[in-house]
């Protein structure tokens, strides 16, 4: 009897409104060290530099080593799935998938039956070191393509596997979806994002805007649409230059990306966009005073929003995490972070709250994938590289 999982009714509890911001890419200067320190103590700050300086040296030793060997794909295992490909590879979804217990969710299944619904053929990817049968299967009903990798590079590297295994294989698509397992849900329909996404020019669309660091798409949900974007976007992912740390897979990867793509003179858009999103949360008082709570040096401006627009564009905050309540509320966002639920790094408040945004039946998936994430099945010991990076998480 073939796994099957019954789908959860996804209710538009907030309304959706996506309208495409098209990404302008400056140079960010010292503005970039500096957004840092004006949000967080300078105990905390001096923290974080020593942290991701201790990452980007360690992860300098083990490169070095992984380099000095003949070039080798981290591939594991390239399998046939159940689902054949419905487009013959016109529209392809890479998704890519990271568990600690290797389980992969009635959720993650649910996404993937979601993605290959809106006309993917899918390609899953994870990075688990050992992978539950069962769930394997369940996910192979869903995917054309099933590929198992040792996890060096992240998300990037998964992605940059499937290129080279796509390149030799098949022409460019006419639509590629880069997709991770980070974000929960969805809690409203994608049909509508999609559509709207697909009624545009050609380019590259993604969910989310962040100006953090300077402004990119943020790469756990990214659309290219048309052949000559989305075969520079494999070139891209072929040619990428992987790393053991996290905070350099950001900058060559998620940075890397949107720049590469601007520079090849396609269109990189946001159905999400900073601006608009910071917009539409400081009309509401609510909202705003949400914000400000989280930096109290905004506090004086709560019944200014301007000055606190203008501040915000300044110093811009991380949308899927700081505003992770008005994006769904007042814009209709299908999805939340999974690293917020799990972790909060940033001790938001109120995070708790996060059923209060879906239906019930979509609150328990999203519970069951949570727990998926914190068992331990151990089934096979970890092989080179992964020797080297330990139990260290995708993201």
């Amino acid at each position: 009897m073939k796994p099957s999982i019954k789908a959860p009714s996804l209710t538009a509890i907030f309304p959706l409104h996506p309208e495409l911001t098209e990404l302008v890419v400056e140079p960010v200067g010292p503005k970039r060290v500096l957004h840092s320190l004006a949000f967080q103590a300078p105990l905390r700050f001096a923290g974080c530099v020593l942290q991701v300086g201790m990452q980007v040296a360690t992860a300098h030793l083990v490169d070095t080593i992984v380099a000095r060997g003949p070039p080798k794909s981290q591939t594991i295992s390239n399998e046939v799935g159940l689902a054949p490909a419905a487009t013959d590879g016109r529209r392809i979804a890479l998704y890519m998938h990271y568990s600690g217990s290797g389980q992969i969710s009635p959720m993650v299944c649910e996404q993937l039956r979601g993605y290959r619904a809106l006309g993917f053929d899918m390609v899953f990817i994870t990075n688990a070191n050992a992978v539950d049968e069962k769930s394997w299967r369940a996910a192979a009903q869903h995917c054309w393509k099933l590929i198992r990798r040792q996890n060096f590079g992240l998300d990037f590297g998964g992605w940059q596997d499937a290129a080279a295994l796509l390149l030799g294989d098949l022409p460019p698509p006419e639509e590629l979806l880069l997709v991770n397992d980070s974000i929960l849900g969805p809690i409203h329909p994608l049909a509508p994002l999609f559509a709207h996404a697909r009624g545009q020019r050609l380019g590259v669309v993604g969910l989310t805007e962040s100006r953090q660091g300077g402004v990119h798409l943020q790469s756990y949900f990214l659309l290219i649409l048309g052949a000559a974007a989305t075969a520079d976007t494999l070139e891209f992912l072929v040619r990428l230059r992987l790393s053991k740390a996290k905070w350099l897979m950001v900058q060559r990867g998620e940075f890397g990306l949107t720049r590469f793509l601007v520079r090849r003179g396609h269109r990189v858009a946001a159905l999400f966009g900073y601006a608009r999103v910071l917009d539409a949360i400081l009309e509401c008082e609510a909202e705003r005073r949400y914000l400000v709570a989280l930096a109290p040096q905004l506090a004086q401006h709560i019944n200014a929003p301007e000055r606190l627009r203008a501040l915000l564009l300044q110093w811009p905050l991380n949308p899927t995490m700081h505003m992770w309540r008005g994006l769904a509320r007042c814009l209709g966002f299908p999805f939340i972070k999974a690293e917020l639920i799990r972790r909060n790094p940033g001790r938001l408040p109120g995070v708790g709250e996060w059923p209060t945004l879906m239906t019930e039946d979509v609150a328990d998936l999203i519970r069951q994938h949570l727990a998926s994430l914190e068992e331990e099945i151990g089934r096979c010991p970890p092989s080179f590289p992964s020797r080297f990076y330990g139990s260290s998480r995708r993201r």
